[in-house]
C-alpha cells in the first residue's frame, strides 16, 4: 500500500521566537537539527523512495536530512513552497495583530479569504498545493513518500488530503510527521497515523 507522509520544517530561529516565515532563507538551528534527526529514525521503517520539499531552506535542509539518513531522493519542486507572506514575514502574531488589526482579524476568523499584503492568496496557495499533492498521490505507486512543509502549506496539504475546507486550515497545523496510507487511486483511506516521537522536545 503506498504511504504519504506530511513532515513540517523543523526549527529555526524564526519559529522558535513565534514569527512568520515562507521566503526568507533560514538555516534549522541545532534544535531544527535534533527534530529532523529523531523523525529521520522514527520514520525509519517506512523506507522512503522520495522525499519532495519547497525551495526555502527551511524545507530543504530538513528533507536533506530525511533523505540521507533513509536513503531516499530529494527532490525540489516548488509547487510544494510554503505560502508567500509578503509583508508578514518574519513578523510574530502579536506583531501582526498590532499592524494590520483589520486582516488580522479576517485571518483568525476565515483565513481562506486572506491575502497577505504583497504575498500570496491563501486560496490561490491552497489550489497550487492540493495539485501537486494529489499528483505525487496517484503517482505514488505503492511505495513510501514524504512531503516536507511550512505551516501553512502542511495544513493546506491535509485539507486536501483529508477532503475538508480551507476553514478548518487553522486547525490543522501540526509539528510532527502524519502518515496517511493511500487507496490505489491516491485517496487517503483513513486518519493519519500521528508519528510519535519522544527524544526532542517542541518550541
Amino acid at each position: 500500500m503506498s504511504k504519504l507522509v506530511l513532515i513540517p520544517w523543523a526549527q529555526t530561529d524564526w519559529s522558535a521566537q513565534g514569527r512568520m516565515a515562507s521566503q526568507t532563507a533560514l538555516s534549522l538551528n541545532e534544535e531544527g537539527q535534533r527534530q529532523a534527526e529523531a523523525w529521520a529514525e522514527a520514520l525509519a521503517g517506512l523506507k522512503f523512495k522520495t522525499i519532495f520539499c519547497g525551495e526555502e531552506q527551511t524545507a530543504q535542509e530538513t528533507a536533506g536530512v530525511m533523505a540521507y539518513r533513509s536513503g531516499a531522493r530529494q527532490r525540489v519542486v516548488e509547487d510544494l513552497d510554503e505560502i508567500d507572506l509578503g509583508l508578514w514575514e518574519g513578523l510574530t502574531k502579536a506583531e501582526l495583530q498590532r499592524r494590520y488589526p483589520k486582516i488580522f482579524k479576517t485571518w483568525q476568523e476565515d483565513p481562506a479569504s486572506v491575502r497577505p499584503p504583497e504575498g500570496e492568496g491563501v486560496a490561490e496557495g491552497a489550489a497550487r498545493i492540493r495539485k501537486r499533492v494529489e499528483r505525487i498521490a496517484a503517482e505514488a505507486d505503492g511505495k513510501t513518500v514524504g512531503l516536507v512543509l511550512g505551516p501553512i502549506a502542511f495544513a493546506l496539504a491535509r485539507c486536501a488530503l483529508e477532503s475538508v475546507g480551507l476553514d478548518q486550515m487553522k486547525a490543522l497545523m501540526d509539528d510532527l510527521p502524519l502518515c496517511y496510507e493511500l487507496t490505489d487511486g491516491g485517496q487517503a483511506e483513513r486518519e493519519p497515523e500521528r508519528i510519535q516521537v519522544t527524544s526532542v522536545s517542541h518550541a
